[in-house]
């Protein structure tokens, strides 16, 4: 059998059909959260901001030196939140039906209480002063 034929047979035959089915689906790609996180008061970009989804499982991804983030999930309704040390979380409900892009402002927390910090001496009477010594012990002893 030559080999023209042969693929010519494979092409009709219902397994071919269900293979090139299923690799098709193997191809479907997951839409795509993607953003980036910035200081609402200046503008600047958030390195490091925690972003999540919460739905059937919780995906995370922290934001880059650009506070760029992305993240892949299937289609469905996500809780999504974003956090970063000193700045209040976003909160919010999305629909991600198809890739989605969300430039998020976080505004910086200023409602911070004064912090005062002390600390007492505390004296030993028994301990003087840090006392090291060297002692040479000879090989045979050992």
């Amino acid at each position: 059998m030559s080999i023209s034929r042969f693929f010519l047979s494979v092409r009709k035959s219902p397994l071919f059909l269900v293979l090139c089915f299923l690799n098709a689906i193997s191809f479907a790609q997951n839409p795509t959260l993607n953003g980036t996180v910035r200081n609402a008061a200046t503008g600047e970009t958030l390195i490091g901001a925690t972003v999540r989804l919460k739905g059937v499982a919780t995906v995370s991804a922290k934001s880059n030196g650009y506070g760029y983030f992305a993240l892949s999930q299937p289609e469905g309704r996500y809780v999504l939140t974003v956090a970063y040390v000193g700045f209040t979380s976003f909160l919010d409900t999305i629909e991600l039906t198809k890739p989605t892009q969300l430039n998020i402002e976080l505004r910086p927390f200023n409602d911070l209480a004064e912090v005062t910090i002390t600390a007492n001496e505390r004296k030993n009477g028994n301990v003087t002063d840090a006392q090291m010594g060297l002692q040479q012990i000879d090989i045979q002893l050992l």
